[in-house]
């Protein structure tokens, strides 16, 4: 009986000192954390995104991303983590993160751009000067229609002039309107072709189709005489209305 009452206060005092040990454990391993660290960049591009918002699942710091796209999670306890990158126009995303002691675990975002249901305005129609006029003034009015269903955009319109040689004469930008003046003259009995795109700064931009005119014939002169302007000697001509 004697031996019997010493094998059990023996076996009490061993589930003591366990129950100690593996508590003194749980109470050290408690207090322990890592870091954790990333990057935030534009899916596709590559370029980084600043001002992300980051946070974690279960909750710890939170905070935003540096210039470079980059962040720090310090003191975070030893666990498992979702961590979750947020800016506005792109898709929320989350990465998983295993918080070990005194260690740093790095995670990497590419967040996608979020595809918006922005409608690009509509392909110019050319009015004038028609196509294939002829005869045209040297400072003609060009006039289009297009619009966007999108009120809040503003579209900027490219004005594309060419001669019958190839030469592009001009490229002009017009924002919200379409008519535009040609305030330099054309050339006497020129074809030129014209052509007008939108861009509304969101959608891929819309291109017109090309149409073409001829300017007024070279008026007949009754006499010719030359004139030194600066260093040039430029030659003039007076029609039959005294036109110069």
């Amino acid at each position: 009986m004697k031996t019997n009452s010493t094998i059990s206060s023996l076996l009490a005092l061993f589930l003591v000192v366990f129950v100690t040990f593996s508590c003194s454990e749980d109470r050290i391993d408690e207090g322990a954390s890592g870091t954790i660290t990333g990057s935030v960049v534009a899916q596709g591009s590559n370029e980084p995104l600043a001002n992300v918002k980051i946070s974690t699942q279960p909750v710890s710091n939170t905070l935003f991303t540096d210039a470079e796209g980059k962040f720090t999670l310090e003191d975070v306890l030893v666990g498992e983590y979702s961590v979750q990158a947020q800016i506005d126009n792109f898709v929320t995303d989350f990465e998983p993160a295993v918080v070990t002691s005194g260690q740093t675990n790095n995670v990497i975002f590419e967040l996608e751009t979020i595809v918006t249901e922005n409608t690009p305005p509509s392909v110019p129609e050319l009015i004038t000067p028609a196509n294939n006029a002829i005869d045209q003034s040297l400072n003609p009015n060009f006039v289009w229609s297009s619009s966007d269903p999108d009120a809040d955009d503003s579209v900027t319109f490219n004005l594309r002039l060419l001669n019958d040689q190839g030469d592009v004469v001009g490229s002009f930008e017009i924002v919200n309107d379409t008519v535009y003046n040609l305030s330099s003259p054309l050339e006497f009995s020129t074809q030129y072709f014209w052509q007008v795109s939108a861009n509304d700064q969101v959608n891929p931009e819309v291109q017109s189709v090309v149409n073409t005119f001829s300017t007024t014939s070279t008026p007949n002169a009754i006499y010719n005489f030359v004139r030194k302007i600066v260093d040039n000697n430029v030659i003039f001509g007076v029609d039959d209305d005294e036109n110069l």
